[in-house]
């Protein structure tokens, strides 16, 4: 592994004692990495830090872009706020590779905030021990939370019921480049997703050093391809507590190529889910809007539920919709709109549980209902 030594160049509008930074090719041997953090510029004029003194902390992260590199607590994240306190042109950097792709993120925040991100950047650079690699992150003031707003969401759901055990894992939102599990663990042990994948955990791994892709091509679990929405489906046993760790690789809300790693742990099966009050329904016209009913179990115990969400789409995707209802609906009525001639529907009704935090953790589905517009209506039980 190579040495890389990172230089600091802040830039506030309103500073009159900057860092020094480094131009031109006078770095050290050792140097490889020429960091330059700046400031956003809104409209084509610099947004200003009120004070000097309004930056509490300065974090800088390092992360591989390949989910199976590992680096050392040192090397992933420094606090960069001794730069601003103490006149630090360079930290140093061990144990980057040479060729190897890295995400580098700042967040600075401001004191009387709470510790919330009041600035944020990031940026994406390849380095090479040869030459000096020139990494430049504008760091954009974050207006009402919008990067956290804007993150992609995640979930790891036990699904259906005992009986038939499975795990959808989802990372959904816009952006998004490539969603990878980086880890799973079965209550406190780590283990590799094959044995997922074979309906069997049995051989435990340490350190875990398997990852596994998740998909947006509509084969894995998902409704249709290309829609942001990567999911996967690992068929095996597991327990509630299970955990799976996501590295999401996207464009974040200021346009910029980012990172984020979230572990998302498993609640407990559902043991009774939605049914249709109606196998069957009268012959459905093109252009009728199309009301369909269902009946809920008791939401309460082992099937507690906060969402329902109704999935209606096409076998070709030219109709492919996701409504979100209150957990009380027991009806929902498809618009004439989406109703097209000649066209075979599937209907889908999925009960979803939060955990604390508001992440899903759990869900069981409905038969798929499907229907037609050229022929008789049925459900598949």
């Amino acid at each position: 592994m190579t040495k890389f030594t990172i230089f600091g160049a802040l830039l506030f509008f309103v500073l009159a004692s900057l860092l020094t930074g480094c131009s031109g090719n006078n770095y050290p041997d050792s140097s490889k990495v020429a960091l330059k953090v700046q400031f956003q510029k809104k409209s084509g004029k610099m947004v200003a830090a009120t004070a000097f003194d309004n930056i509490s902390s300065l974090n800088l992260s390092i992360i591989p872009q390949d989910p199976a590199e590992i680096l050392s607590p040192s090397s992933a994240s420094q606090e960069l706020t001794s730069l601003l306190r103490n006149g630090q042109s360079s930290v140093t950097i061990d144990n980057l590779g040479d060729g190897k792709t890295y995400f580098f993120k700042i967040v600075a925040s401001n004191y009387g905030d709470n510790g919330a991100k009041a600035w944020i950047g990031s940026n994406l650079a390849t380095l090479n021990s040869n030459t000096v690699t020139p990494v430049t992150v504008t760091v954009m003031k974050n207006d009402s939370d919008a990067y956290d707003a804007a993150l992609p969401t995640y979930y790891a759901a036990a699904r259906n019921s005992v009986a038939s055990p499975s795990i959808d894992l989802q990372v959904q939102g816009s952006g998004i480049t490539s969603a990878t599990v980086v880890s799973a663990t079965k209550k406190d042990t780590l283990y590799t997703l094959l044995d997922l994948f074979n309906k069997s955990i049995t051989a435990e791994i340490s350190p875990f050093t398997a990852s596994q892709p998740l998909y947006d091509d509509g084969n894995h679990a998902d409704f249709a391809p290309k829609d942001g929405r990567f999911e996967l489906r690992l068929n095996g046993p597991h327990d509630a507590g299970d955990s799976f760790t996501f590295q999401i690789n996207f464009t974040n809300a200021f346009g910029q190529p980012d990172i984020m790693t979230q572990t998302a742990i498993l609640g407990s099966h559902f043991t009774e889910g939605p049914t249709w009050k109606s196998a069957n329904l009268p012959h459905q016209s093109a252009g009728a809007d199309l009301l369909l009913s269902w009946t809920l179990p008791a939401n309460s115990g082992e099937n507690v539920f906060n969402d329902i969400h109704v999935n209606y789409w096409t076998p070709d995707y030219s109709v492919n919709k996701e409504v979100l209802l209150p957990a009380t609906a027991t009806g929902f009525t498809i618009p004439g709109t989406d109703i097209i001639d000649k066209q075979s529907y599937y209907v889908v009704i999925t009960l979803m549980r939060k955990d604390t935090s508001g992440i899903y953790n759990a869900k069981i589905t409905s038969p798929v209902f499907s229907f037609d517009t050229t022929g008789a209506v049925s459900a598949q039980w």
